[in-house]
């Protein structure tokens, strides 16, 4: 659907004269090729300036570069599943990003607009807006595709309701850190990479087709979740055959089964962009250096995808990762494509932390809550956790547990990290878990502290925490204090360095995480913690060591106050 015929924003529909009034929508619900070298074969990903040169006409130049890079994509996705995240307090469970799973909610973008109730699943971060259309197969053969008129609504000819999805172009995912962000993006792609015909986001298959006979031959024919190309209102599509007075399935017949094929949409290229490694300038020169180095294309075969890209618009996702972390001076050309000026009609996909004091983009038509694992879930993934140890009757009865105590353990179970922390917990503490949260965190920790010493031979006193570790956690509990008064909970190697004595083993713990990166050369070292609230916790640690410096934990309850613009602090 071309722009001219038709404009999406926040969610409202304007139509060129003469056509139906706007209406409100309600959204439904590596490993790289080495480069050559004497002696080295070139990559087969690889193309060269002569082959481009070599290439007939500009449209063929294009497509044959999209389908290089596309395979070059794929390959590189699909490889995310050689590095699984395996945590060093919990060794035998593997988390693999093709079997991530999440559940969303939809924000409104304006208050008064409505949106779908209940979980989402990842296929609806683009699932597209619905609107009505016809179609009508008469039985001289002829499909007439329109938009519906009141006398069509009220009489009995053969027109049949249908829905048309307009896709959102822009779209914004936010999530806590620890819920999947970043592996939630990764998942996108390597859906796309490992499916290239079949997945959501490589086309927008018929989901569910109907057909109905209708007076003298006539035949209506109900197709849901297609994504139809624009045409004018007097065109035909192939006409579907009619079997013994049925219509036979689009599968039975090639017409009508041409005639849907040519009505699908496809994602060509899926390129995932991390923000923190954007320096500003132009995304293609960050295509150029970070997603596609030299090596897989010549500098004249890049220039040459970046012009038909801009013809292939529509077929390409951008996922860019990391919203909150891209600051305001190095932002580039990422801004305008966010704001539809630079590639209008590609569809971008932007992750961003809740609460962020980064503003919103300007242009948004789908705004998604990871809500994190639903109840069902909640138990296939603690299911998964007892079966690699091979105590597969425990998940009945640890759920029965947090069930009893939901009021305590109901949103941690939202997060997988901490599905698997009480799953080890329950074996740690001999079938049952702590009666308070502090309790819980301090027990997680002193797990961790005692995988970490084993791991070097050295033997832990259960209950007692060794001096050193004390340091390390009073440390990184200020650290983490100045995190949630900024409201940036992710720390730089750098940080961990020089803020935090011995801050390396706060990531041999697995109380942090090394954030993913996409980019080839302009990687940071960045982590996040495997859930807000085990800040918070070390925070209070790092307080709790003041009870006998007054002045001090003052001072610090006062900061607090002053960040969160609480008047009157009064220490207690």
């Amino acid at each position: 659907m071309t722009p001219q015929t038709r404009l999406s924003f926040l969610g409202q529909e304007a139509w060129p004269p003469g056509g139906p009034g706007p209406e409100l929508l309600v959204p439904l619900g590596t490993s790289t090729p080495q480069s050559s070298g004497p002696g080295r074969p070139t990559p087969h990903h690889y193309i060269s300036s002569m082959r481009v040169a070599s290439m007939r006409g500009a449209a063929d130049m294009g497509g044959a570069l999209v389908a290089r890079v596309a395979t070059f994509l794929r390959t590189q996705y699909k490889n995310l599943t050689s590095s699984p995240l395996v945590l060093s307090w919990c060794p035998a469970f593997r988390m693999d990003v093709s079997d991530f799973d999440t559940s969303l909610v939809q924000v409104p973008l304006l208050p008064h607009l409505k949106v779908p109730p209940g979980l989402l699943s990842l296929p609806a971060i683009l699932q597209a807006h619905q609107r009505t259309i016809l179609l009508r197969v008469d039985p001289r053969g002829a499909s007439v595709r329109s938009r519906p008129t009141a006398a069509q609504h009220n009489s009995e000819i053969s027109f049949n309701e249908s829905t048309v999805e307009d896709r959102p172009k822009r779209v914004l995912v936010e999530g806590d850190p620890g819920y999947g962000k970043s592996t939630l993006a990764l998942k996108l792609a390597y859906d796309w990479a490992a499916d290239p015909t079949g997945s959501y986001l490589s086309s927008y298959r018929c989901l569910h087709e109907s057909v109905k006979v209708q007076g003298e031959g006539s035949l209506v024919l109900t197709y849901k979740n297609v994504e139809w190309q624009e045409r004018e209102a007097d065109s035909t599509l192939p006409a579907c055959p009619l079997v013994q007075g049925r219509a036979a399935p689009a599968s039975q017949h090639s017409t009508a089964g041409a005639a849907l094929n040519t009505l699908v949409n496809h994602h060509s290229l899926v390129f995932v962009v991390t923000l923190r490694d954007f320096r500003g300038g132009s995304l293609y020169s960050h295509l150029c250096k970070e997603v596609l180095p030299r090596h897989i294309l010549s500098k004249e075969a890049m220039n040459t995808l970046w012009n038909h890209l801009k013809k292939i618009e529509e077929k390409v996702l951008f996922l860019l990762v990391g919203y909150d972390e891209l600051s305001e001076e190095e932002s580039g050309d990422i801004t305008e494509l966010l704001e539809g000026q630079m590639l209008p009609n590609a569809t971008v996909v932007l992750t961003s932390r809740p609460g962020s004091a980064k503003p919103m983009p300007a242009l948004l038509h789908r705004r998604l809550l990871i809500a994190g694992l639903a109840p069902d879930q909640t138990h296939r993934f603690i299911t998964k956790y007892f079966r690699a140890i091979n105590k597969p009757g425990s998940t009945h009865e640890v759920m029965s547990l947090v069930t009893a105590s939901r009021e305590k353990y109901g949103d941690l179970v939202t997060c997988p990290i901490m599905c698997l922390a009480l799953g080890v917990l329950y074996e740690d503490l001999g079938g049952k878990l702590p009666s308070r949260l502090t309790d819980m965190y301090m027990a997680l920790v002193k797990h961790m502290i005692r995988k970490n010493l084993l791991r070097r031979g050295e033997p832990m006193c259960y209950d007692v925490l060794p001096d050193k570790y004390n340091k390390l956690l009073s440390d990184f509990g200020k650290l983490a204090l100045e995190a949630l008064k900024c409201n940036t909970p992710y720390f730089t190697g750098q940080d961990l360095k020089t803020r935090c004595q011995h801050g390396g083993e706060v990531v041999e713990l697995g109380i942090l995480l090394k954030m993913h990166s996409m980019s080839k050369l302009s990687k940071k070292d960045h982590y996040t913690p495997i859930h807000k609230s085990f800040l918070e916790f070390l925070a209070a640690f790092y307080l709790s060591g003041l009870i006998h410096d007054p002045s001090l934990l003052q001072v610090e309850i006062d900061s607090i106050a002053e960040k969160l613009d609480i008047t009157q602090p009064i220490l207690r």
